[in-house]
């Protein structure tokens, strides 16, 4: 498969299951196999990742009204990423990094490669960090992230997911919700938590809540 045919359909398999999600949307346009200059290089340690990272969530955040071509160089700049020697280890490691920007930008890029491949428990010693990147992050984006890249670490991940249903931001809630909803009959232990976001405040989390327990419940 060529590299562009398997970057859409990663963006498209992306936005069927969390249609909150548009950050990666912004990048499927790649059939003329465009990369920008930044990010190129593929790093070649734990620094240059860092850097590499932290230039991605500034990218993405210059993108204020939707998918643009800031995205596109963002989702070039995290490919890279993934390409990386020991990338598992080292996006772990960046996942307790002081800077904020370093963590936001590793757990999406955690996200992108788990959505690439079969999902897999989370390894014991990983737990802990999803755990506290999860549910104790303040930036919101980050927390986010992390809640959308649990639904590929199977039915370890409900009890977090839990607990995000109740997270103060949105689209957190949101996330959790689309997350529980992909991970469907392993996540029947959160359907309590489900149906009481059906009362949620906002509508976009009131779908998703709704759409998981249909998923959750199976047919």
């Amino acid at each position: 498969m060529k590299p562009s045919n398997r970057a859409c359909i990663i963006v498209l398999a992306s936005l069927l299951l969390f249609p909150n999600v548009l950050h990666a949307q912004g990048a499927v346009d790649s059939h003329h196999g465009a990369r920008s200059k930044a990010g190129s290089e593929l790093p070649s340690n734990y620094q240059e990742l860092t850097a590499a990272l932290r230039q991605a969530v500034a990218l993405e955040r210059q993108e204020k009204y939707g998918p643009g071509p800031k995205h596109q160089q963002e989702f070039n700049i995290l490919q890279n990423v993934l390409k990386t020697n020991n990338v598992s280890a080292l996006l772990m490691k960046a996942l307790d990094d002081p800077d904020s920007s370093v963590r936001e930008g590793a757990i999406h890029a955690v996200w992108l490669q788990k959505l690439s491949s079969s999902p897999t428990p989370v390894e014991p010693e990983n737990l802990p960090k999803l755990k506290k990147l999860c549910l104790e992050d303040h930036n919101p984006k980050a927390r986010k992230w992390c809640a959308s890249a649990l639904a590929y670490f199977g039915s370890d991940a409900v009890a977090i997911l839990v607990v995000l249903l109740k997270d103060s931001d949105s689209n957190v809630r949101e996330a959790a919700a689309g997350s529980l909803g992909a991970l469907g009959l392993s996540a029947v232990d959160a359907l309590p938590a489900l149906k009481e976001l059906l009362h949620d405040d906002n509508s976009n989390v009131k779908s998703a809540a709704k759409l998981a327990i249909n998923r959750v419940q199976g047919p």
